[in-house]
């Protein structure tokens, strides 16, 4: 059970035996990494795109392109039944019209097969574009995974952030209820003996149902966004947990001109509307090889049985093999050729257009987040700076107060001062740390660091 636990219980015994049972019900620490590895495994979009690019994956062999011999195999049998068969014997006819060949209800049966192999010689190297266009469909499916892996991570991030946050600042409102209930009971004390008046008493009564009330209204919030949380990670209602709140943030600071260059190399987003515009051209390759004649080449064993009754020869039988090669070339198609490379290419174009706006979008992306990166680093070092002082004005004004040298009002002034340089330090770390998630994330990192 950690530090801030630790107090809630103390000062629920304290003050609010009423929330006791909340308060110590038993709790489990759950880490980051935890969160972080159990929306990658579990997400639905993410797995929901792992499908999508184990397809592209598998689609990638080269007789998906084409490329590869088929061979086939068919056979076929017949069965004819022949009431009466006529048949021209030629020199065989005997005077008088009839025939010396043919009859009634006579049977005739073919008995075919062949095993044929079939490889596309030439087609305008349509095979090898479309290899390439499978190769690059593939590498954008799993950049696509890798974009939204990403963006789960960083919701998962978010929602234990502002977990962490309301954790932290509980504890810093415990803090304050401690010392305003101190200064309540020694007002009371103190107004036994005449050391102060009725207004003393109340106005510590009264900041200490404010900060009460903080202190609610803190906990309503954390108890929603540790829902949040449990929600996105299939967790039930039930679940009580605590999270990290010494969250690290990096000692060294970022560097643009780096931080540019890795998202115009790496940014997931950028980089699947560039396999986007890549597989544009690709079918623009594709539907100018159309313009060539396609040769074909082929070899088989064929084998062939024919019996007829009443014929001469009866039966006929052949077996060999066989080659062939066959060109062949569209004329004229009602220019659907024509159409379709030209729809490529603008289709083309435009997807080269979304790249540039893409580009553009990242870019300024960076350029945002990194300027609330450096302000919320700048701010964040002068209040840290500043606390030191807080804590010495209260220390000072609580001992002046305890001596009677100053009043309730300015012991409050510099309670409030402290609480809200504690609060602002809270807020301040974690909105760096999203900060500091969403740069690694523009600039294609977030995966590696975590």
């Amino acid at each position: 059970m950690n530090t801030g636990i630790k107090k809630i219980i103390c000062l629920a015994i304290f003050l609010w035996p009423v929330m006791l049972p909340f308060l110590i019900q038993a709790q489990d620490l759950l880490p980051l990494q935890e969160v972080i590895t159990v929306v990658v495994k579990e997400n639905l979009d993410v797995e929901l795109e792992q499908y999508d690019a184990e397809i592209a994956n598998n689609n990638v062999y080269r007789g998906n392109a084409g490329q590869l011999p088929t061979v086939e195999l068919q056979g076929s049998y017949d069965y004819n039944y022949n009431i009466r068969q006529n048949i021209d014997a030629g020199e065989f006819a005997v005077p008088g019209g009839e025939f010396a060949l043919g009859g009634d209800n006579l049977v005739s049966t073919t008995l075919q097969s062949a095993v044929t192999v079939n490889y596309v010689l030439f087609n305008g190297f349509q095979g090898r574009y479309q290899y390439q266009k499978l190769q690059t469909q593939n590498e954008q499916a799993q950049k696509q995974l890798e974009a939204v892996m990403q963006d789960v991570v960083v919701e998962a991030l978010e929602l234990y952030l502002e977990v962490a946050r309301h954790q932290a600042q509980l504890g810093i409102n415990e803090e304050s209820i401690v010392i305003s209930q101190e200064r309540l009971q020694r007002n009371k004390i103190a107004k036994e003996f005449g050391g102060v008046n009725q207004l003393e008493v109340l106005q510590a009564q009264v900041d200490l149902n404010e900060d009460s009330i903080d202190y609610d209204n803190t906990l309503l919030a954390y108890q929603q966004s540790k829902q949040q949380l449990a929600e996105l990670l299939d967790r039930p209602p039930a679940y009580d947990f605590f999270v990290e709140e010494n969250i690290r943030v990096r000692d060294e600071p970022f560097d643009y001109p780096t931080l540019q260059q890795q998202a115009l190399a790496e940014n997931a987003t950028l980089q699947v509307s560039k396999y986007e515009a890549r597989v544009a051209y690709q079918e623009v390759k594709i539907e100018d090889a159309q313009r060539f004649p396609t040769l074909n080449a082929s070899a088989g064993m064929n084998y062939n049985r024919q019996q007829t009754e009443q014929s001469f020869p009866e039966t006929q039988e052949t077996f060999g093999p066989s080659v062939g090669l066959s060109l062949n070339y569209t004329l004229y198609d009602g220019k659907q050729r024509k159409v379709s490379r030209k729809n490529a290419r603008l289709t083309y174009d435009r997807y080269e257009t979304q790249l540039k706006e893409t580009t553009r979008q990242v870019e300024t992306e960076l350029s945002n987040t990194y300027r609330e990166y450096e302000n919320y680093r700048g701010q964040l070092r002068k209040t840290q700076a500043n606390l030191a002082n807080y804590e010495r004005n209260f220390q000072k004004a609580k001992e002046e107060y305890e001596l009677g040298t100053t009043t309730g009002t300015e012991l409050r002034n510099a309670q409030v001062n402290l609480v809200n340089a504690k609060n602002r330090i809270v807020t301040l770390t974690f909105d760096l740390k999203l900060a500091e998630t969403n740069l690694l994330k523009l600039s294609g990192q977030l995966m590696s660091e975590n």
